[in-house]
């Protein structure tokens, strides 16, 4: 995109564009993000080219797709491709999934010795095929296994932010993510993202996620 071209909706096209210093940075721990704009991680989509394509109209941190902690380890060719960033990506941020504790541990710590400067945790993906296997919104029915998980990573990101991906619950009957924020404050991770979207992004609720219902209420 050309310097000082601008991309927006016609609706938007007569909106000014924000003066200097009326946004502050987003701080996520020591990590500051400017503009303070974040492309969520979305399976399938956020890849390096698509990264890169968003890169040109600008935003602060762009998150890789969900990354299998396991597939990482093992030195899987298309997951490490898929963890992989450009030369231009600064700074550099991967979402991980995984249900083992050490194994999400171990690709922190390799991850942060790659340079990464911003972890996430993904406890919120609906996807059967995941959650089957106990992983992305299952997790936090497992109050205990999610602070063992949140602990080995913490402790393996040392200075790198690392923040988590939640729905509200389970579905309208079942919330957790009031109960599971203690166990996030005890593994003191940098923030908690609460996911509460129409069906064209995400919905909160686990058994939300296809039934064209979204409430953005967390009481």
């Amino acid at each position: 995109m050309a310097a000082g071209a601008r991309f927006s909706s016609p609706e938007n096209q007569s909106v000014p564009l924000a003066a200097p210093g009326e946004f502050a940075s987003l701080c996520i721990g020591p990590l500051s993000v400017w503009p303070p704009v974040v492309l969520a991680p979305m399976a399938g989509v956020t890849n390096l080219p698509f990264r890169s394509l968003c890169r040109e109209y600008g935003a602060g941190l762009y998150v890789s797709e969900m990354i299998t902690a396991r597939a990482w380890l093992l030195g899987n060719r298309r997951t490490l491709l898929l963890a992989s960033s450009g030369v231009d990506e600064n700074p550099r941020s991967v979402q991980i999934y995984g249900t083992d504790p050490k194994d999400v541990g171990e690709m922190a710590r390799g991850l942060v010795e790659q340079g990464v400067h911003h972890l996430d945790l993904n406890f919120g993906c609906p996807v059967p095929k995941v959650t089957r296997l106990g992983g992305g919104s299952a997790v936090p029915l497992k109050p205990r296994l999610l602070a063992r998980i949140l602990r080995a990573t913490v402790k393996s990101a040392g200075a790198v932010p690392v923040t988590i991906k939640v729905r509200k619950g389970i579905d309208e009957t079942l919330t957790t993510c009031f109960d599971r924020r203690r166990s996030c404050t005890r593994a003191r991770p940098t923030g908690t993202r609460f996911e509460s979207s129409s069906r064209a992004l995400r919905s909160p609720c686990w058994a939300m996620a296809t039934s064209g219902r979204a409430s953005t209420r967390c009481a």
